[in-house]
C-alpha cells in the first residue's frame, strides 16, 4: 500500500525531523481484533517510565512497570515550557500511556445496517426508552414514533459500503430546544441557571446523571448484545445544557430548564480514539463512531445519535510491522514532546493557531503585534486517531487507526505589552475554555497530522 500524503499549507508545511538514532527491536506479537462490548471510563491509566522528558522541559522520574514497547520510557509527567512573541506555553500534567502489548495499525471498514438489524435497533430503542414505531409509514430517510413525537433517521438511499451509518432520533417538540445560535449558547444557559438556582442542588444532579448514564449505558451494551456495534465504548463527555422553551403566549425562546449531554466514543481494544475534540495546532481528527445522547431535566429523551459503524482489520506493512496485528514502532515520547515544543515554538502565526469551528470568533478583533495565544499543557496520551481513507493515498473507503502522541491542554487569546508576561484586555477562552488536542503526532514517523 502506498504511503499517504498529507496536506499542509505553506506556513504549516515545515517538516519537524527527529535527528536521532531511534532504533527499536520488537517481536512480533500477535494482537487479536479488539471486539470487547464494553462500556468505560474515558481516560488511559498512566504508567510511570523511565524518568527523562523533553529538552526545555522538566519530567518526573517514576518506577517502569515494564514493556518492550516504544513508550517503554514514558515519564510519569511532564512540563513543558516555550515562549515566543505570539505563544506562552506552561503547565504540567501526567503522560498516559496504554497496558496492551503492542499498538499496530488498523484498516478501518465502514458496516452499513441491514433492514433486519434496522428492526431490532429500532426494537432496542422500544425497550429501553418505550418509543414504538409506525410499521410500513416510512419515507426514503427515516420514520415517525406511534405518537409522532420522535423521528429516527435512516437514509436508506444513502447507506452503502463507503457510506458512514447513521442512525439518528430526535424529539420532535416545535416548543422546546437545547440549540445554540449567535445570542445564545447551552453551556452559558445552563450556569445561569444554577447562579439562579433553577438547576436544582448538586445532589439532585448528580443522582439524575448517574440515573442516565446507566440508561445510556443499558443501551450500548444492547446494541453490543445484538451485534449491532463493535469494540468498547468510553464516556466521552458529560456535559450539562440550559434548554429554552417556547412562550406560549409571547412565541418568545426562554431559559427555565436543563439537560444533560452524554457522548461515548468507540474504543480500539482500550486504548482510546479522540476524535471530537477540537485541534489548537494542526488538522482536527475525525470519530471513528460515537453514540451521544441528550436528555430534559425530568430525563426524557431528547436526541439519540449514532454516527458511523465499523469493523476493525489489523493492517500491516504500516508503522514498521512486517504482517498484519504484529507489534509495530512507536516513537519514544522524549522524541514526540521534543517534535511538540518545536512546533510550538515555531508556529508563530496566533490567528491560525485557533481551531475552525467559531470556537474564538472574537479573538481577531484584537489582532496584531501584541496578540498572543496562552496555552496550559495538561496531559499527554498515546492513542490512535481515526485518519478517513480521503486523506490516504490509494484508499477508497474507511480509513485507518494510527498510533498518534496526543498533547492536550486548554488555551486563550489575549493582548500583553512587549515584554509583558500576564494577558491583558478582552482574553477569549479557546473552545470555551474545554480541553483540547494542541498538536497530535504521528507515533510512526514524528509528522504532525
Amino acid at each position: 500500500m502506498a504511503m499517504r500524503k498529507r496536506k499542509r499549507s505553506a506556513k504549516t508545511g515545515r517538516r519537524v525531523v527527529v535527528c536521532a538514532a531511534l532504533a527499536l527491536c520488537l517481536c512480533g506479537c500477535q494482537v487479536p481484533r479488539p471486539e470487547l462490548p464494553v462500556v468505560g471510563e474515558k481516560k488511559t491509566e498512566s504508567r510511570a517510565g523511565g524518568g527523562y522528558g523533553a529538552e526545555g522541559g522538566a519530567a518526573e522520574k517514576g518506577e517502569n512497570p515494564g514493556g518492550e514497547m516504544g513508550w517503554k520510557d514514558a515519564p510519569s509527567s511532564y512540563a513543558p515550557q516555550v515562549r515566543t512573541e505570539t505563544i506562552r506555553l506552561a503547565g504540567e500534567g501526567e503522560v498516559q500511556v496504554p497496558q496492551e502489548a503492542a499498538l499496530p495499525a488498523y484498516r478501518v471498514v465502514n458496516e452499513p445496517y441491514s433492514e433486519a438489524e434496522y428492526g431490532r435497533y429500532k426494537e432496542i430503542v422500544r425497550e429501553i426508552y418505550g418509543i414504538s414505531w409506525k410499521e410500513g409509514e416510512r419515507d426514503a430517510q427515516g420514520e415517525f414514533s406511534g405518537d409522532g413525537m420522535y423521528y429516527l433517521s435512516f437514509p436508506f438511499t444513502d447507506v452503502s459500503k463507503d457510506k458512514t451509518a447513521i442512525l439518528w432520533i430526535d424529539r420532535m417538540d416545535p416548543n422546546l430546544t437545547f440549540a445554540g445560535d449567535g445570542e445564545y449558547q447551552p453551556d452559558e444557559g445552563f450556569r445561569l441557571l444554577v447562579s439562579r438556582g433553577e438547576a436544582g442542588t448538586e445532589e439532585e444532579r448528580e443522582m439524575l446523571r448517574q440515573r442516565l448514564e446507566e440508561k445510556s449505558e443499558a443501551f450500548i451494551r444492547r446494541l453490543s448484545e445484538e451485534e449491532l456495534c463493535s469494540g468498547a465504548f468510553v464516556r466521552d463527555e458529560v456535559r450539562w445544557l440550559g434548554i429554552r422553551t417556547r412562550n406560549e403566549t409571547t412565541g418568545k425562546w426562554e431559559q427555565g430548564r436543563y439537560g444533560l449531554e452524554l457522548v461515548y466514543e468507540r474504543t480500539c481494544g482500550n486504548v482510546p480514539v479522540p476524535g471530537r475534540e477540537p485541534t489548537l495546532m494542526g488538522k482536527p481528527g475525525s470519530a471513528i463512531q460515537y453514540i451521544g445522547f441528550v436528555y430534559a431535566d425530568d430525563g426524557t429523551l431528547l436526541e439519540l445519535k449514532n454516527i458511523g459503524r465499523q469493523s476493525l482489520e489489523a493492517d500491516g506493512g504500516r508503522n514498521g510491522a512486517e504482517k498484519a496485528g504484529e507489534a509495530a514502532f512507536i516513537l519514544p515520547f522524549d522524541a514526540a514532546a521534543q517534535i511538540f515544543e518545536q512546533y510550538v515554538r515555531t508556529y508563530d502565526d496566533t490567528r491560525r493557531a485557533l481551531p475552525a469551528g467559531g470556537f474564538a470568533e472574537s479573538a481577531a478583533a484584537g489582532d496584531g503585534a501584541g496578540t498572543v495565544t496562552a496555552i496550559r499543557f495538561t496531559r499527554a496520551a498515546l492513542e490512535y486517531r481515526y485518519v478517513p481513507a480521503a486523506e490516504e493515498e490509494g484508499a477508497e473507503e474507511g480509513g485507518f487507526l494510527r498510533p498518534v502522541w496526543n498533547f492536550y491542554g486548554t488555551a486563550s487569546v489575549g493582548q500583553t505589552r512587549a515584554g509583558e508576561r500576564s494577558l491583558e484586555g478582552e482574553i477569549t477562552p479557546v473552545a470555551n475554555g474545554r480541553e483540547i488536542i494542541l498538536v497530535s503526532v504521528d507515533a510512526a514517523d514524528g509528522s504532525i497530522f
